[in-house]
């Protein structure tokens, strides 16, 4: 297995529904505890996530297609900017907030 602590490691995939909430589950969990190891096929990185944790959430919808991107960094240099107003509402998948 190839294994980094510098590099690179991708990975595309189709998951169901509770496949992806599992994954974003042990994400959340790795984040709380400091250490992921992520890994798939030969590809393996461990990455030890510790504050300030820098976020970036974009999302976009169509007709044809919706899309939605997080995007989650640390390191030494990122300042602390206090709390986000980032909100995210959960309610029933026919209701239109618009």
């Amino acid at each position: 297995m190839k294994q980094s602590k510098q590099g690179r490691f991708r990975f595309h995939g189709v998951q169901q529904t509770a496949e992806l909430v599992a994954l974003l589950e042990q994400v959340t969990e790795g984040l709380r505890k400091g250490k992921l190891d992520l890994s798939a096929g030969a590809e393996h990185i461990k990455m030890t996530p510790q504050p300030p944790i820098f976020v970036e959430v974009e999302a976009e919808s169509t007709v044809q297609d919706q899309e939605l991107r997080l995007l989650i960094r640390w390191n030494q240099k990122l300042p602390h900017l206090g709390s986000l107003d980032l909100r995210i509402d959960t309610g029933s998948p026919d209701s239109d907030t618009e």
